[in-house]
């Protein structure tokens, strides 16, 4: 995985990075490494093929995230997904690293903050980055996808794929272990249908309502059916939406090796935006109600929604760059098939730009 260099509370800058796959040990391991002393420190879940929680199968720490909660620009905890859909938090808030130590534990052994699996309890292996935000009851809310691309065979899809997702979790931060979030303590999101507008595929998601008790929410992979769509690259978190693209292989090689999906959420619910389209559908390059389609309800009934996903026509892709003008973005993406894809979005409400600034002035 990718290292992250940050500050830490006892004043010193380390380079984090998970173990990555195949490992001696078999074990998913976070390493923090630091700079100024050389010294190395290591997090072991003992969750892999050491065997030491019980579990027998092959593991790996994906790419860390390091998480500053109050502002001060110094790291406060960890977060790391590993190939048995484990989602780990390290807490490093003390300025003494001899503190620093795994957030939930039981009965003295690590415990991760949430295991992702399908509706048949198979795991979901997490590979991409998290990202970290607070959603709008200001929680903090932990986003990921499932799958791998990386492994013999993972660009092809088999008879009976396993059904892959994308979370955001509630981290309550109550550091007890009944801050462990379950499956059934989230709101299900569902693609619903697609809508084919000036030649490109559009996807129609769910807007089902959060009550307090859930602790995040979910979107199954699986519209019409499980085809082998998983999550490999990073989210972006921006504006109230979470952006992320999802990778469906295809043997046949005039495919390009296979497509992506572009998806565009509400980051607090996992529902479609209700309020304005994410993508300029009809190509005047304005974003407005013309750019909504139109869906039939369950009791017969018409309503005009929001898009939230987008088909690629460069074959896959990965996590777009993005740039802003005005009330309008532009995600561009490299494509397997060799080209740029380009999409017009409205700009959300959270458009970056210098927030604040310091005067340097000369030494009298």
């Amino acid at each position: 995985g990718q290292p992250t260099i940050a500050r830490f509370h006892d004043g010193d800058w380390y380079m984090i990075f998970g173990n990555g796959y195949d490992s001696v040990n078999g074990d998913a391991v976070l390493y923090m490494y630091n700079i100024n002393t050389k010294t190395l420190l290591k997090f072991d879940t003992k969750v892999g093929t050491s065997g030491v929680s019980g579990t027998t199968t092959s593991n790996g720490m994906s790419t860390p995230v390091p998480v500053d909660y109050n502002g001060d620009r110094v790291t406060d905890a960890i977060y790391a997904g590993d190939l048995q859909g484990n989602l780990w938090k390290v807490d490093v808030s003390s300025s003494d690293p001899a503190n620093w130590k795994f957030a939930l534990t039981t009965s003295g052994n690590p415990t991760p903050l949430f295991t992702a699996t399908d509706s048949s309890n198979n795991a979901q292996p997490i590979t991409d980055r998290p990202q970290v935000g607070l959603d709008s009851s200001g929680r903090v809310m932990v986003y990921f996808g499932t799958g791998t691309y990386y492994q013999v065979g993972d660009n092809a899809v088999p008879n009976n794929p396993p059904v892959q997702s994308f979370y955001g979790i509630v981290d309550n931060q109550s550091g007890s272990s009944s801050n462990v979030v379950t499956r059934s303590e989230l709101l299900q999101q569902s693609i619903i249908g697609t809508a084919t507008v000036n030649g490109t595929t559009y996807r129609i998601t769910s807007d089902n309502k959060m009550t307090s008790g859930q602790m995040g929410w979910y979107m199954d992979l699986d519209y019409p059916s499980a085809d082998g769509e998983r999550v490999v690259s990073p989210g972006i978190l921006t504006g109230g939406r979470i952006i992320f693209t999802t990778v469906i292989p295809q043997g046949d090689a005039c495919e390009y090796g296979g497509t992506s999906w572009l998806m565009e959420l509400d980051s607090s619910t996992g529902s479609r935006l209700t309020t304005e389209s994410p993508f300029d559908l009809n190509g005047d390059n304005k974003v407005d109600s013309s750019d909504l389609v139109t869906i039939t309800n369950s009791d017969g009934t018409t309503s005009q929604v929001a898009v939230g996903g987008k088909q690629s026509n460069v074959g896959i892709i990965q996590t777009p760059g993005i740039i802003t003008a005005g009330q309008l973005q532009y995600k561009y993406y490299s494509g397997s098939t060799g080209k740029i894809g380009e999409t017009v979005e409205s700009a959300s409400s959270d458009q970056g730009g210098r927030l604040s600034w310091q005067q340097l002035l000369p030494k009298q």
